[in-house]
């Protein structure tokens, strides 16, 4: 049987905690396997440039988000996720 239910992520957006969290409900299923099928459907059909714009945005984003994690985990404190500007 296939698991239907969604997953979810609490996200907060602030370092101090103030905020409640956002919930973020996504597909449950393997990451490089959704990865891999989103690469063959830009194969199929190339985005518009401003489509693209937008995924580059994001996978900076990621890229930042990632970058401030680990920088966190070594420092053992919150710190500040870089801005994405420019795009």
């Amino acid at each position: 049987t296939t698991d239907t239910r969604l997953g979810v992520l609490r996200l907060r957006r602030s370092a101090g905690w103030q905020q409640e969290p956002e919930l973020q409900a996504f597909e449950r299923g393997n990451g490089f396997r959704f990865e891999a099928e989103h690469f063959a459907a830009l194969v199929h059909k190339p985005p518009m440039a401003s489509e693209l714009a937008v995924d580059i945005r994001l996978s900076l984003e990621n890229m930042a988000t990632l970058e401030a994690l680990l920088a966190s985990a070594r420092v053992g404190a919150a710190v500040e996720v870089a801005r994405i500007d420019g795009l």
